[in-house]
């Protein structure tokens, strides 16, 4: 049976929004060797359609061993409003999704990952995710922080 784990980049101020638009400066080799170990790791991805829309625009046409492996991975999307999706080899899960995702649990070899997160889609499969974090060395994202972010870290005062 896979396990499920998230994978998200969070900045040590807790900002995880956008990650490719501030995250990337700080890759290093130990960030590298990571990603590679877990896309290695990795039998599927388990995306929400926000997450999956986003991808599908910007890896299909990526090239490189990494980029490469991405691509082949099957891609199981939790949608309530996609019909059809196009990025070959991904399947829209039935609903309800939790149960679709236990089911897939028992047919996907390697563990299957959910990139990035949304507060719906992971309270969805959250009593089906096997509970792991890793974290990256990333520092205070230099941007302004969202209004939740701020009011979080206001309420910890």
């Amino acid at each position: 049976m896979s396990k499920i784990i998230v994978t998200e980049f969070v900045s040590l101020d807790g900002v995880a929004q956008d990650p490719h638009k501030w995250s990337l400066p700080f890759w290093n080799d130990k960030t590298e060797k990571f990603k590679y170990d877990e896309m290695a790791a990795t039998g599927a991805m388990l995306l929400g359609r926000k997450t999956y829309e986003v991808f599908a625009a910007a890896w299909p046409s990526r090239t490189g061993n990494f980029a490469d492996r991405f691509n082949r991975l099957p891609k199981l999307v939790a949608s309530r409003t996609l019909k059809t999706v196009a990025w070959s080899p991904s399947k829209l899960l039935a609903e309800p999704i939790a149960d679709s995702v236990a089911q897939v649990k028992n047919s996907v070899e390697g563990a299957i990952y959910i990139h990035g997160k949304s507060g719906t889609f992971t309270r969805t499969v959250e009593t089906r995710v096997d509970r792991r974090i890793s974290s990256s060395d990333l520092p205070r994202r230099p941007r302004r922080r969202t209004a939740a972010v701020r009011r979080k870290a206001e309420s910890r005062t």
